[in-house]
C-alpha cells in the first residue's frame, strides 16, 4: 500500500465531511428563504456585524439575532418618542417669526403693524376686530 492509496476510514472521514458540508448548505439556504420571508425589506448584506457577530458569539441562527437587533431598535425609537412627546408638553411651542401673532391680536399689535403684516395677518385683524 503506497501513501496514494486511500483507507476505507478516509473514505468515510471523506463521506461525513461532505454530508456535514451538504447539511450546513441546506440550513443555509432554508435560513436565506425564511429571512427573505421575515425580513422582505432588508437584504442579508446589510445586516450590521455586530448582529453577526452576536449571533456566532451565541451560537444562534442570523434570524434570531437579526430579530433582536430589529426589536432593540423599535424599542429605542419608542422611548426617544416617548421622551419627544413628554418635551413637547414641556415646551411653550415652535419657535416663530417675530410677526407671529398667534390666534389673536391686540389692537395695539395691529396698529403696530407694517402694511405687509397687515396684508399677511387680514383673517386674523378681522376676527379681532369682529370680537371687539
Amino acid at each position: 500500500m503506497n501513501g496514494s492509496e486511500k483507507t476505507v476510514q478516509d473514505y468515510i472521514d471523506e463521506i461525513k465531511r461532505l454530508s456535514d458540508l451538504l447539511a450546513e448548505k441546506e440550513r443555509s439556504e432554508s435560513e436565506a428563504v425564511l429571512f427573505r420571508e421575515l425580513f422582505p425589506d432588508t437584504d442579508r448584506e446589510s445586516i450590521p456585524d455586530s448582529v453577526k457577530t452576536e449571533a456566532d458569539e451565541k451560537g444562534i441562527p442570523l434570524i434570531a439575532a437579526y430579530a433582536i437587533y430589529e426589536r432593540r431598535r423599535q424599542l429605542a425609537a419608542s422611548v426617544a418618542d416617548a421622551h419627544n412627546k413628554i418635551n413637547a408638553g414641556r415646551s411653550s411651542g415652535p419657535l416663530g417669526r417675530s410677526d407671529n401673532f398667534g390666534e389673536s391680536l391686540s389692537i395695539e399689535q395691529i396698529r403696530a403693524m407694517s402694511p405687509t403684516e397687515v396684508k399677511r395677518h387680514y383673517k386674523q385683524i378681522m376676527k379681532t376686530l369682529s370680537n371687539q
